[in-house]
C-alpha cells in the first residue's frame, strides 16, 4: 500500500465491502452521487470527515485506513503476542519468520547498493524494512519471555 492516496484507499475499501460503493453509500446513509462528490471533491463537496473514513473503513471491515496512516508516519506495528497460544513450536515458527525477514533485508540492502549509489527511496525502503524487522524482532523477544519465563 505504498504511496497510496487516501482516495485509493476509500476506493480499496469499498471494493472490499459486499456492493461495492453503491452499497457502502446507502449504509452511510447518503446517495451514492454524494458519495462521489464527497470521493472526487465535486459540486462544492467536500471529502469525507474522519467520523466517516472511519466509519467506511469499519464498514468495510478492513484496517486499510490505520494501515494507510502508518504508512504515512512510517509507523510499524509489533506482532502481537497471544501466550496461550505459543509453545516451543510455535516459537520456532515465529524465529524462522524472523530469520526470513532479516535475510530479505540483507537482500534489499545489496540489491540497492549494487550501482554503488543509495538513493532516498532505497534508503526509506530499507529504513521501512529495518522498522519492521525490529518489529518482529520485539515480538519474538516477548514470546521468548512467555515460552521460557518464569511462570506466575
Amino acid at each position: 500500500m505504498c504511496k497510496q492516496t487516501l482516495k485509493e484507499v476509500v476506493k480499496e475499501m469499498c471494493r472490499a465491502y459486499p456492493g461495492g460503493r453503491s452499497a457502502m453509500a446507502g449504509a452511510l446513509g447518503i446517495s451514492e452521487t454524494t458519495f462521489n462528490n464527497k470521493l472526487y471533491e465535486k459540486n462544492g463537496c467536500r471529502f469525507f470527515e474522519h467520523d466517516e473514513l472511519e466509519a467506511i473503513e469499519e464498514l468495510s471491515g478492513t484496517q486499510l485506513l490505520v494501515a494507510y496512516h502508518m504508512e504515512r508516519h512510517s509507523i510499524v506495528p509489533a506482532t502481537k503476542v497471544e501466550p496461550e497460544n505459543l509453545d516451543a513450536v510455535e516459537l520456532f515458527e515465529i524465529r524462522m519468520n524472523l530469520g526470513a525477514m532479516q535475510g530479505a533485508l540483507s537482500v534489499l540492502i545489496q540489491n540497492s547498493i549494487s550501482d554503488g549509489v543509495l538513493t532516498d527511496e532505497e534508503i526509506k525502503a530499507i529504513d521501512r524494512k529495518l522498522a519492521k524487522v525490529f518489529g518482529y524482532a520485539a515480538g519474538f523477544i516477548e514470546s521468548l519471555k512467555t515460552v521460557y519465563g518464569i511462570k506466575k
